[in-house]
């Protein structure tokens, strides 16, 4: 009689798994299927020469926009989180709301800074380059980072707060924050990481 009710309660969860990887499972025996029929196609799954070099480019910059955005939004998040003043409760939906600015925008804006900055500095000879990494790196961090302190912010919520009392008991604020506030924030936190990852 138990294992007819495990059974049942298993069923939910089997179709639950079946909608999430079905679409994973059809694009691997797609992709085998199209391998068996042009083997040529093997050469295409490892990158080689310029697409090496511009996974390896897309790799780094994902990685560090991705760590950039996650340190800053645990610093800033902790600080919107345990701030109890007014003018943070101002600053923190302020900052929250520039979430929905598509980075186009930021692109744009950012380009006309440093073609601002450039006429500025064109009589002494300096210059920044409007393309490239450096750009795409502070593009990609300001265009993720509502998203990476909003995550952080979620993070330090979900902290039990008698749990933080109990330890400042015995501990200084920062000790407590590293200790207890941290760990126990950490899968938000990466979740956070992940997301940014996967979206880079």
């Amino acid at each position: 009689m138990m294992g007819n009710k495990n059974g049942k309660a298993a069923v939910p969860q089997f179709i639950l798994i079946f909608f999430l990887f079905s679409p994973l499972i059809y694009l691997v025996g797609d992709s085998l299927i199209r391998v068996v029929q042009e083997p040529s196609l093997v050469g295409l799954m490892f990158p080689a020469g310029r697409r090496f070099g511009l996974l390896v480019n897309s790799l780094k910059l994902a990685s560090t926009v991705s760590i950039t955005v996650t340190v800053i939004g645990v610093l800033a998040g902790s600080k919107l989180v345990y701030e109890r003043g007014k003018a943070w409760s101002w600053v923190k939906w302020g900052f929250l709301l520039t979430a929905p600015v598509p980075p186009y925008i930021h692109a744009l804006v950012w380009s006309g800074v440093v073609s601002n900055v450039n006429q500025l500095l064109k009589g002494i000879g300096i210059s920044f380059s409007g393309y490239g990494f450096g750009i795409s790196y502070l593009v990609d961090t300001m265009a993720y980072l509502p998203l990476g302190v909003g995550l952080a912010m979620v993070g330090f919520m979900l902290v039990e707060t008698p749990a933080v009392e109990a330890a400042r008991l015995y501990r200084d604020n920062f000790r407590v924050f590293v200790d207890v506030v941290l760990p126990l924030a950490s899968p938000m936190i990466l979740a956070a990481l992940g997301f940014l990852l996967d979206g880079k």
